[in-house]
């Protein structure tokens, strides 16, 4: 046999064994289709893709894909390739298979979410249930009181009142603002206002405490006409608990009347206070404060103050009954004004 016959015969016997491995590795992966079929392409990332296979060769895939359109996809990155349907109208069916087999690996962490599922309709977690909401530190109330009689001699009594609370574990914010006005006969016989603040700081775990207290106070038939006072000092509770509180405080301080003594008067300060609940729908609360002139002690003052609250629920949620006293002592009055300024009310008081 001359050199070129065994050149052809050389060429002819590598041809085929080139070929032969070829269709065996296809065959292998599984990775033989025909273009113009439907397809599932299993990734090496472990993903699938379905579609219309257009083209695999130059070492890549392309079809046609439901939701990503025309894609490309490089040979490296497949593992094997499933033919679905010979003729696009099986395709849908045959894919249905595929994806159904596809889903076979999370076959088990499919029934457990099923399972979990079911059994959290019927036993919710206590995970899932919503926490309580913190009660507010804040407490607040609206008073009014209004009496009137018009006969012979006209009369019109009215108070305001707002109180509000900020109670925590180590402080305690207290603000009282009052307006009074009385008027008979068409004569104005009683107009004044009152806003009083006072914080408390707890001394540690202690039953201690100090405070600073601000005070400011108008009246059209006094002397003095506006007030205004601040003192700060030490106190001590007896009792603190959510049935009964009851205080004592001792300070110093001074006040300026802004008509009449134009000089700062320097005062010092001693008072008690508290409350009880009786139930959960009745309490009483009040206080009294003697103020004292330092350089003078027969020149003082005493403020006394009681209220009973009846709460309605029956009638409105918040709503309650109030009625009380204030008074305030003077030891030494000048002009028109009088040793006691007594105001006695009551009226309806709305909690929030």
């Amino acid at each position: 046999m001359n050199n070129s016959y065994k050149g052809l015969l050389a060429v002819i016997l590598i041809s085929f064994s080139c070929s032969h491995i070829a269709q065996a590795h296809q065959e292998q992966s599984g990775q033989a289709a025909d273009s113009g079929q439907m397809v599932v392409l299993k990734l090496v990332s472990g993903d699938r893709l379905t579609g219309k296979l257009v083209s695999s060769d130059d070492g890549s895939y392309t079809l046609v894909h439901s939701i990503l359109g025309k894609i490309t996809i490089p040979s490296k990155d497949v593992e094997s390739v499933l033919q679905l349907a010979k003729s696009p109208d099986d395709a849908g069916d045959e894919k249905k298979s595929a994806e159904s087999a596809s889903d076979e690996n999370d076959g088990s962490k499919s029934s457990e979410s099923d399972k979990s599922g079911e059994s959290g309709k019927t036993a919710p977690s206590s995970a899932a249930t919503e926490p309580e909401k913190p009660k507010s530190p804040w407490t607040s109330s609206f008073s009014l009181s209004f009496t009137g009689s018009w006969s012979n001699s006209n009369s019109m009594t009215l108070r305001l009142g707002f109180k509000t609370q900020r109670k925590t574990e180590s402080t305690l914010l207290s603000i009282n603002t009052s307006y009074y006005y009385n008027q008979s006969s068409g004569e104005t016989k009683n107009n004044d206002f009152l806003f009083d603040i006072i914080n408390q700081w707890t001394i540690g775990k202690s039953k201690w405490f100090v405070f600073a207290q601000g005070r400011y106070q108008y009246n059209e038939f006094e002397a003095w006409e506006h007030r205004v006072e601040g003192y700060g000092g030490v106190g001590y509770y007896f009792i603190n608990n959510d049935k009964a509180l009851l205080e004592a405080r001792a300070g110093m301080g001074a006040s300026k009347e802004l008509s009449g003594k134009q000089q700062l008067q320097p005062n010092a300060l001693a008072g008690l206070s508290g409350n009880w609940n009786f139930d959960k729908i009745q309490s009483i609360n009040g206080s009294i404060t003697f103020l004292s002139d330092v350089a003078d002690l027969s020149q003082y003052r005493v403020l006394a103050n009681g209220e009973y609250v009846l709460k309605l629920p029956s009638l409105m949620d918040g709503l309650a009954f109030n009625a009380g006293f204030n008074n305030e002592y003077q030891s030494t009055v000048t002009g028109s004004s009088t040793h006691n300024d007594l105001k006695i009310y009551a009226g309806i008081q709305l909690q929030f």
